[in-house]
């Protein structure tokens, strides 16, 4: 059986180094982006179990990214992550149907239950995709 692979798509290679350490901590496979273009690349021949997406970034913003897997139909759990203090921010995070958001600097623990959470909706989607039709 596969570990279960995350994707962590952040500008700031330092910080991506710490969360791809963090992540694998947990016992999780985790592969790092610089950008939403090198991981849309990627995305093409490649199927994460969970994407962690910091928000602002030059090329392409983690909103910009989730939008084109939407628009591609892909349901991938998001975790948005950003140091900005912006009330904006989690709002559209809430709005682009990710849960959960985090603002750095965060604790392990609080990656780790967003991981927690951002997977099991993950099994939702599995599950619910394979529910049997209704009756008729």
């Amino acid at each position: 059986m596969k570990p279960t692979l995350i994707v962590i798509i952040e500008d700031h290679a330092s910080v991506a180094k710490a969360l791809q350490r963090l992540i694998r901590s947990f016992g999780f496979a985790a592969e790092t982006f610089g950008s939403g273009p090198a991981f849309l690349d990627w995305l093409q021949e490649n199927q994460p179990d969970c994407v962690v997406l910091d928000i602002h970034m030059p090329q392409m913003s983690g909103f910009e990214i989730k939008a084109h897997l939407a628009a591609e139909h892909r349901s991938l759990p998001t975790i948005f992550i950003t140091g900005s203090d912006d009330p904006d921010d989690e709002w559209r995070a809430c709005r682009a149907n990710s849960s959960p958001f985090i603002q750095k600097p965060f604790t392990a623990d609080q990656m780790l239950s967003a991981l927690q959470t951002a997977l099991n909706v993950r099994i939702g989607l599995k599950t619910n995709s394979v529910k049997s039709p209704s009756p008729v």
